[in-house]
């Protein structure tokens, strides 16, 4: 055990013993993550894709199949695809689970918590002594903003494994020397993980980028193993996108050029890891996520203009400059997968202060513990009781009923792709007012519409449906939902 461990944490144990200790808390994040597990799921269209590209490839169907139509509008917020390497973790487990969301929460934490020995290894592998790595693991580990990833259906608990698995095996690769002894190997093998991270999510495209120019700015040229995996990587990414997913298709037209945005996205971002301690009193919070970030800086500064940066350093910059020009919606979740690299650097920057001015020695214990007592303070917050509203609702439960009953050619809602898993109807997102009139009009057969209690109904498709309460039929209602069915049928435009 190195001296600052010894000074700064005042722990003796054996390399025995802190082993074991350490094998016992990620044990024991595994029962809290399996205990903090809600039953339901929220409205959020996202987790259908991937429930119904999970049964697609379980059932043996193209796994893009579905019944949900995209539109011009739809096409931003409302993707119909997303990359299948998540789809395809769940179609094991796809029959058993069938609509038991509390069981997908479970099954999607699994990998998390895999995750977390290897963000520990990342950070032992960055030069963080064994006590400082475990607790910043920790401080991630049992983050307010992981539970409310892992209370959602989604990609991103199964990305923070790949993406770490692939940058443990590149930062390994480099200290075993197999980047110069077996660099056509090694760079297949990293060119294979890499599409790995871009086939779970496309934001895997920073890890991608970061592992060339680390390449580049680390050794000033094109050395073999980069060109092993360029070659392997361009290879495999073409028949990517010929045969399996285009993520042009899905995120072409998100990406458009707004300097505002940009602005607004840049200040959103830079305080966006205050979401570790999501819930918690705005004071200490924000007093961590500034300190935080200051260090966070610091720390790359030194490791990046002092010294070469590498894919570590260049992974965190490219994550944060994707999302500041990703212009159709703001998320903290869009830089979960950085979180642990970020808690590393803030832990490096701390330990920094400590070593070189003695008179801040107390700094990185006084600093955790304040992280964790907020973080307590954040979890109080936590609803941890089965979602009071959501896709579990017997009046949600009621209307699809309703609708898969009836002769309903093409539905029009708020959440097309919720209705269409549960319905297994064409569903479409209807139009903007002033366009809804043509919309309805290129629909033939019997078009239903689904109002439902909330903000954009009420606003958008309740007063059409006023202003047209002659041409339709309110055929279900059940003090949520209401079906209203176009009277009159569209014949089909030749």
């Amino acid at each position: 055990m190195d001296a600052f461990e010894v000074q700064v944490c005042q722990l003796t144990f054996s390399d025995h013993y802190k082993h074991w200790i350490g094998a016992f808390l990620w044990f024991a994040v595994g029962i809290f993550y399996w205990q903090t597990s809600r039953p339901g799921h929220d409205w959020g269209g996202d987790f259908s894709v991937y429930l119904w590209q999970a049964d697609n490839f379980a059932e043996g169907r193209p796994y893009t199949q579905s019944s949900f139509v995209a539109t011009a509008r739809s096409e931003r917020n409302h993707p119909g695809i997303y990359p299948p390497a998540t789809s395809l973790f769940m179609s094991p487990v796809a029959k058993t689970l069938g609509w038991d969301y509390q069981g997908w929460k479970r099954w999607l934490a699994f990998p998390l918590w895999l995750s977390l020995p290897v963000w520990f290894a990342i950070g032992r592998h960055m030069g963080l002594p064994f006590w400082p790595a475990v607790l910043a693991t920790l401080l991630f580990a049992t983050s307010t903003i992981g539970f409310w990833i892992r209370d959602n259906v989604g990609s991103d608990t199964l990305f923070q494994l790949v993406s770490g698995v692939a940058l443990l095996v590149i930062l390994e690769g480099y200290k075993r020397g197999w980047d110069v002894r077996q660099p056509v190997g090694f760079g297949v093998s990293i060119a294979l993980l890499l599409l790995l991270c871009y086939a779970t999510r496309a934001a895997g495209l920073a890890l991608v980028l970061a592992f060339f120019a680390g390449e580049l700015a680390q050794h000033r040229r094109i050395r073999r193993v980069a060109v092993a995996a360029g070659v392997a990587f361009a290879i495999a990414i073409v028949v990517y996108n010929r045969w399996i997913f285009s993520a042009n298709s899905q995120y072409g037209s998100q990406f458009e050029f707004l300097p505002m945005a940009y602005v607004a996205n840049f200040l959103y971002y830079v305080r966006s890891h205050a979401s570790i301690w999501q819930g918690s009193p705005a004071i200490p919070r924000y007093l961590l996520s500034l300190g935080g970030l200051l260090l966070a800086l610091w720390v790359l500064w030194k490791r990046s203009v002092l010294q070469r940066p590498g894919v570590v350093e260049l992974y965190v910059v490219i994550s944060y400059a994707m999302v500041t020009v990703y212009s159709t919606t703001q998320n903290s979740r869009y830089l979960f997968g950085i979180y642990p690299l970020l808690v590393f650097l803030i832990t490096f920057g701390l330990i920094d202060l400590a070593v070189h001015w003695k008179a801040l020695r107390w700094l990185p214990a006084a600093s955790a513990t304040l992280a964790f007592l907020t973080l307590g303070l954040a979890w109080r917050t936590v609803d941890l009781t089965p979602l009071s509203a959501g896709v579990h609702q017997q009046a949600f439960t009621d209307v699809c009923q309703f609708l898969r009953n009836s002769p309903v050619s093409t539905l029009l809602s708020w959440n097309p792709r919720l209705f269409a898993l549960y319905t297994q109807r064409p569903s479409v997102l209807y139009a903007k007012p002033g366009e809804l009139d043509k919309q309805l009009a290129s629909l033939p057969g019997k078009v239903a519409v689904v109002f439902y209690e909330h903000e954009m109904d009420r606003e958008e498709l309740g007063p059409y449906l006023q202003s047209h309460e002659s041409e339709w039929d309110k055929t279900f209602d059940n003090g949520q939902f209401r079906v209203y069915l176009r009277k009159k049928e569209e014949r089909p435009r030749l």
